[in-house]
């Protein structure tokens, strides 16, 4: 399904802290189907190629209307620790957590553990 996005990002170096912060919204193109998404992290340079911190997204589902799917996500939120380490021209990221969501016309909220690893390269 075709859509636009647009996010704003900031950032703001304090020392071998990296405070970071973004919001976004998107909007499909035939559905007119639209979220709104923020988020906030913090990363702290530990050695010279090593990057501990925290992170975390939280996306909301704008659309409201009379016709929505039952189970459809109303919103969503991962937060954790990460870590990534870096060698030469490859790093690693590796990070864990929460995740919490809570779903259209469903009673109660979902809870459950995040957990992600990651190989990135730089050319």
């Amino acid at each position: 399904m075709p859509s636009l996005a647009a996010t704003v990002a900031l950032g703001r170096s304090v020392g071998k802290l990296q405070l970071l912060a973004n919001v976004g919204y998107a909007r499909g193109l035939q559905d007119a189907e639209q979220y709104g998404s923020a988020g906030v992290a913090g990363i702290y340079q530990v050695a010279s190629q090593v990057q501990l911190g925290l992170d975390s997204r939280f996306r909301i589902d704008l659309e409201r209307d009379d016709d929505e799917p039952l189970g459809e996500r109303e919103w969503e939120l991962l937060a954790g620790p990460t870590l990534s380490v870096s060698a030469g021209s490859f790093a690693v990221i590796a990070g864990g957590g929460m995740a919490a969501n809570r779903l259209r016309l469903e009673p109660g909220m979902n809870l459950g553990v995040l957990g992600y690893l990651g190989l990135g390269a730089a050319f």
